[in-house]
């Protein structure tokens, strides 16, 4: 997740034009033994290719409140040109970056990550979460016996329900995509 200087690996890199050149998925490649990392057992129908940006996995990363950088977390580039770093995350250990998606993300520059559509900062309203299995919030998805994996931006894995990952504070804001301190 981080560089030696504690910087989090931006959301993509490259041409100015959107998505970029490069995703997420490609930067953190070359330290992986093998691409299958980025493809979920679970979604045989999802495979990533480096640099093709319509094979990119299983997985898709928050560019959440990415309007608003002083909330904005994960893989981000703030308007000053700097990176979000550890040391800017009250909470990184509660603080979601990479989870199931609801693949496949094909066809789609944006697939590789999510924000929320129906407002941005603060969030007013919480994305419907829908039924049948596997329920889905937006681009995440309960693939796993009804709970989603997310890796946090301390770099550990934990299986939580999409109402965990829903629960607001008292700005509106979904906690767990914030730069803020989450709830337990």
């Amino acid at each position: 997740m981080q560089d030696y200087d504690e910087s989090v690996m931006p959301h993509w890199l490259g041409s100015a034009v959107y998505p970029g050149t490069q995703r997420w998925m490609d930067l953190s490649q070359p330290y992986a033994k093998s691409t299958g990392i980025f493809d979920c057992p679970d979604k045989r129908n999802t495979h990533y290719i480096p640099g093709d940006v319509n094979n990119m996995g299983g997985y898709t990363c928050s560019a959440a409140y990415f309007s608003d950088p002083g909330i904005y977390t994960s893989m981000s580039i703030l308007d000053n040109g700097k990176t979000v770093t550890l040391s800017m995350m009250e909470a990184p250990s509660t603080t979601f970056w990479i989870s199931d998606s609801t693949g496949p993300l094909t066809a789609r520059p944006d697939g590789f990550e999510f924000f929320f559509t129906q407002g941005l900062s603060p969030f007013q309203g919480i994305p419907p979460i829908t039924a049948p299995e596997p329920r889905t919030m937006q681009h995440l998805s309960e693939r796993h016996n009804g709970t989603i994996s997310v890796l946090y931006c301390d770099d550990h894995v934990k299986s939580v329900k999409l109402e965990y990952l829903a629960q607001t504070g008292p700005n509106g804001l979904f906690t767990h995509f914030t730069l803020a301190a989450d709830p337990e």
